[in-house]
């Protein structure tokens, strides 16, 4: 088994870990250089605040965030394991709850399973994550006693208020910036006749694979090697919030003045980034801030998929499956196909993709529908009005909070790196300003940044 490539910032946790996976007893970290020893079983194959999964052979051993409830992430285990979501949700490796780690952190063991590979955007399964996601929705709920306890709720609204606090700490931190503009750097040029070679653009989280290269449908590609001039520049004077301009950013452009880069002129431009993000964010529905409860609860959704959250398992070409429990529970399926929404509204996602996606989530709903498949009638509703002609008014309010969610991350990221916007995260940005402009200001109405769309 190679050893990882990832640094180990916490050994102890990775060994546990590694034992709770079934790795050798003998298994040794070499903390010396916070790798682990090249003869060990143990990989790292993450290691993040909200999760360090570490593999041994055919198994996953997962360190869940700080903080995670015991009894419902027991309840998500138990969901995991249902029968009437086989072939769907992954299930633990073995039952029973979830089991005490190094420093309070809760440990589950997991199959191994293939994930999505980010380096081959053309078989990106996007016809079987709907098809998933169309099952999970359409499954009848376990009945009271078949789980721990109650099933909690979905933590995507949840999810989407943690990255508004987060970038509201990035913004209000006093350290000073890493990156461009720090003592002791030297700027980051950002044109043609200065720039380093190298991408210039960056992939928002979870984005689907690909698109590095084209942050709007429109945009002209942009290849790992091409450092080409970004396109006319749109001004923000100082203290000016943040506007993209009217119809969007013409092909190829990039929101924001490039001219310097220094530490103040960034704070400057991401200030004006993180208001516009807040704006947004104001003028959604109180269950998407994570203020009120859902009003869809009958339905058990995901809560946070991409692409990433998908494996094929057994791991040598098995069927796809929908990984990573931590936010499931009942909720309003149509957060679960908000993030490829924003993605294709905000021109990150081809609408051919979007097509197959959504094509594959309807079919599936509709012969579940047929076939007397379906769960409870309020859930089998909701579905089907996702899979009608017409899906952008159930998935109107939440594309736009995952888009601000995405937003807000990128600011913080942004922040913390002591660096502009990308241009992927400048779209959602730009989406966030046509999403909080006034009456009248924005002549494609307040769906701008989801326009209807006919259903496959």
């Amino acid at each position: 088994m190679p050893s990882s490539d990832l640094p180990v910032r916490d050994a102890a946790l990775c060994r546990a870990l590694a034992r709770l996976a079934g790795g050798r007893g003998g298994t040794v970290w070499d903390e010396a250089d916070g790798v682990p020893g090249d003869g060990t079983a143990a990989q790292v194959v993450a290691e993040r605040a909200d999760g360090t999964v570490v593999r041994v052979a055919g198994r996953v051993a997962k360190a869940h965030a700080a903080g995670t409830d015991p009894r419902a992430l027991a309840v998500r285990l138990g969901a995991a394991a249902a029968p009437q979501y086989a072939g769907v949700l992954l299930p633990p490796a073995y039952g029973g709850g979830p089991v005490p780690l190094p420093g309070g952190r809760l440990g589950t063991v997991w199959p191994y399973g293939t994930p999505v590979d980010p380096h081959d955007p053309a078989a990106a399964p996007w016809e079987e994550a709907g098809t998933l996601l169309a099952l999970l929705h359409t499954a009848p709920v376990p009945a009271p006693g078949d789980l721990p306890g109650p099933l909690p709720p979905m933590r995507g609204p949840a999810k989407a208020a943690r990255a508004l606090v987060r970038m509201r700490r990035a913004m209000a931190t006093s350290a000073p910036m890493a990156g461009p503009g720090a003592p002791g750097t030297t700027d980051i040029p950002r044109s043609r006749h200065d720039a380093p070679p190298g991408p210039q653009v960056r992939t928002p989280p979870n984005c689907p694979p690909g698109t590095r290269q084209r942050a709007r449908p429109d945009a002209p590609p942009r290849s790992q090697h091409d450092d080409g001039p970004p396109g006319p520049q749109v001004r923000t004077p100082p203290g000016v919030p943040y506007q993209s301009p009217p119809g969007g950013a013409p092909p190829g452009t990039q929101g924001w003045a490039r001219e310097s880069t220094s530490r103040p002129a960034v704070r400057v431009r991401l200030a004006a980034a993180a208001r516009t993000v807040e704006r947004a964010w104001a003028g959604l529905p109180d269950w998407c801030r994570d203020e009120a409860p859902s009003p869809n609860t009958v339905t058990l959704c995901h809560g946070d998929f991409h692409l990433g959250q998908l494996v094929r398992h057994p791991a040598s070409g098995g069927p796809w499956h929908l990984i990573d429990v931590d936010d499931l529970g009942l909720g309003d399926p149509a957060w679960d196909l908000a993030r490829p929404a924003c993605w294709y509204a905000v021109g990150l996602l081809p609408q051919e993709i979007w097509d197959r996606f959504l094509g594959a989530y309807a079919r599936t709903c509709r012969a579940r529908g047929a076939a007397g498949a379906t769960g409870t009638a309020a859930a089998a509703g909701t579905a089907g009005g996702l899979a009608g002609p017409d899906p952008w008014p159930l998935l109107d309010a939440p594309a736009r909070a995952v888009t601000v969610q995405t937003a807000a991350l990128g600011v913080a990221k942004a922040r913390a790196e002591g660096r502009d916007l990308d241009e992927a995260e400048e779209a959602c940005v730009a989406a966030c300003a046509r999403m909080a402009a006034p009456p009248g200001r924005d002549d494609r109405g307040d769906r701008a940044e989801l326009p209807a769309r006919p259903g496959p």
